[in-house]
Formats: structure tokens, C-alpha cells, sequence
């Protein structure tokens, strides 16, 4: 419920919405369990999420770029195969 959300409005949040002392160990539960940040690790985590979705982006127009010449990539498998096919069967006809 309240992670991701910086320790100063965290604070207010849970002082009104439990109140004093109960709020307060709310909060310090909630830092020992990692799952109340600081501004700065807040700020870390979207660091890291920033460069997640820039790595998305690199992995989706490497897929892309990838699809884009398989045809090619298969024409020249076909053209391979089948230079085989004749060595193949010259070999035959010679023996």
C-alpha cells in the first residue's frame, strides 16, 4: 500500500491515518521490511527502472531489426541447400 511513496509523506500518511505511537512503529516495521523508501532510494529505483525500459527498447528493436532480415537469412539458407543438392548429385553421376 504505501510502497514506493517517499518517507516524508509516508510519515504524514501514517501519523493521521494511525496516529502517534502506533504510527510510528508502523513506520519503523515498514523500514525494517524494506518496503518504505528514503527519497533517495526512491530516486534509485526509478534510476533502475529507467534503464530497464531502455533496455526493453534495445531488446525490442533488436528483435525487430533481427525479423526484418530473415527472409533474407532464409533465401540464403534455400540457395545453400540447394548448391548442396547439386554437389550431392554430381557426386552420384560420377561415381
Amino acid at each position: 500500500m504505501l510502497e514506493g511513496i517517499p518517507l516524508t509523506q509516508t510519515t504524514g500518511i501514517v501519523f493521521i491515518a494511525v496516529g502517534g505511537w502506533v504510527g510510528l512503529f508502523y513506520m519503523v516495521r515498514l523500514l525494517f521490511t524494506g518496503k518504505l523508501c528514503t527519497g533517495r532510494e526512491l530516486t534509485e529505483k526509478e534510476g533502475r527502472i529507467q534503464n530497464l525500459e531502455k533496455a526493453l527498447e534495445n531488446r525490442d528493436a533488436q528483435i525487430a531489426s533481427t525479423l526484418q532480415i530473415m527472409p533474407e537469412v532464409a533465401e540464403i539458407l534455400r540457395k545453400f541447400h540447394k548448391a548442396g543438392e547439386e554437389v550431392r548429385q554430381s557426386r552420384e553421376t560420377q561415381e
